[in-house]
Formats: structure tokens, sequence, C-alpha cells
């Protein structure tokens, strides 16, 4: 798939899942989506796609959301400061910068682990192996990995005594798939994690599906594996949660 064909293909995703034309993405303005799936979550996620501010939240928060849009000039798109500075930092409970990044099979460059470790596809007969890794993870690691055998599709990378040291899975959310992986602390630095996103990416590519990363600004440690596979950042999305 040529460049121009891969990034029209994912602006028509975002186009069908946010219901408008990929014309649009190219207006700055803001656009709100109160999502019932959301309620209760205190949660106001914000999508930077083009010019324009896809904004999905609790319902809750639509009023509050559209008092600040009266403020801002016409036609700006919202921003998370915007929110801040207009509720006060005491009102934010957490305030999620992230990267969403992108791959085209072109783009995917191979991964190799010692000999030592096997790569194969994640069932429910593994659950107790992922347990284990989750046992063995801190808690943040686990929560921003997002890593469940019941994804549509789910790798392992297996040390030489059968335990379960990396492993990745993929839903689908807005018509592409959402990677995570998380690596037992013990085993990073090897490779693992890329080996087992490189797998689910040839997996995907094999069906023409397109997988999606997304992570924190901050986390150095993925962003650099996304990159080092091959992934490319396209869009920003923010999250404010209120108290």
């Amino acid at each position: 798939m040529a460049e121009k064909e891969f990034e029209q293909a994912i602006l028509q995703n975002w186009a069908k899942h946010f219901r408008c034309t990929v014309a649009e993405f190219g207006q700055s303005g803001t656009t709100l989506f109160p999502e019932w799936t959301l309620a209760a979550a205190r949660g106001i996620h914000i999508w930077y796609i083009g010019a324009h501010a896809f904004v999905q939240m609790d319902p809750a928060y639509v009023g509050m959301v559209q008092q600040v849009l009266r403020i801002l000039p016409e036609h700006e798109a919202l921003s998370g400061e915007d929110l801040q500075t207009a509720w006060g930092i005491e009102t934010i409970a957490a305030h999620e910068l992230s990267l969403v990044y992108y791959i085209s099979p072109p783009d995917l460059r191979p991964a190799t682990i010692n000999g030592s470790y096997t790569l194969r596809r994640l069932t429910e007969t593994d659950s107790e192996l992922l347990r284990a890794l989750f046992a063995a993870s801190p808690a943040e690691d686990i929560d921003e990995a997002y890593v469940s055998l019941e994804h549509k599709i789910a790798v392992g990378c297996f040390s030489a005594d059968g335990r379960l040291v990396s492993a990745g899975s993929g839903y689908e959310r807005s018509h592409f798939v959402d990677l995570g992986v998380l690596t037992h602390p013990e085993y990073r630095g090897q490779g693992l994690g890329r080996a087992v996103v490189v797998g689910m990416c040839r997996r995907l590519f094999a069906k023409h599906e397109i997988p999606q990363y997304r992570t924190n600004v901050d986390n150095i440690g993925s962003r650099h594996l996304a990159e080092s596979v091959g992934f490319v950042p396209y869009f920003k999305q923010e999250s404010i949660y209120i108290r």
C-alpha cells in the first residue's frame, strides 16, 4: 500500500468512526460526542485529527464543555489546556497526553530474539501464565498495556522453562486494532516486547487490518518500542478526568 493510500485509509477509518467526511478533518473546530458508555467515568477524551478536535465524553459534562467552547474564538479546536484553564487545576484529577501511532506493511521492521525464546499465539489455555506475568508486573504497566486473552489478537513470548515473559494483545477500536504489550520486568531490554508487537502486526497485515499503537508521551520506553518497529505518530489524544 502506497504511503498516500495508507494515510487515506487511516483518515477514512476515523471518518467512519466520527460519522463525518475526511474533508472535515481539515476544518478547524470542535465536535462533541457524548457517549453513554462513558457515563460515570468522569472522563473527557479529545482526539486531534487534522485541524479538528473530536471530544468523546461522559454525557454529564456536555454542558460544562459547551460553556468553555462559548468562551473560545469561533471555530477554534478545543484543547485540554482550555478545560484546565476554565475549570481550575483543582477540578482536574488527571490530565494525560498520548500519541497515536500507525504502521503500514512496508515499514514493519523484523525482530530477532534469542533462540531460547519462542513466540506463538495465545489462547485461553494460557490464562494462568498470563496471571503470573501480571503478578510480576507493576500495576501501572498492566493498566497501560491492557493485555487480554479476550481480545481479537494475542501473542506471547515464552522462555525456555515455559514462562510467559512478554505478552501483547489487540482489540478493535475506531476501525483499527489497538495494540498493547507487557514484558516481565526481569526480561526487559532483550527485544521481547518488540518481537511480540512485530508478530501481532504480521498477523494483522495478513488480514488487511491496520494496527494502532497508543502511548503516553512521557512513556519513553513505549514510544521507543513503537518507533523501533516502524510505527509513525499521526495524531495526539488528550484525556481529562474530573475529580
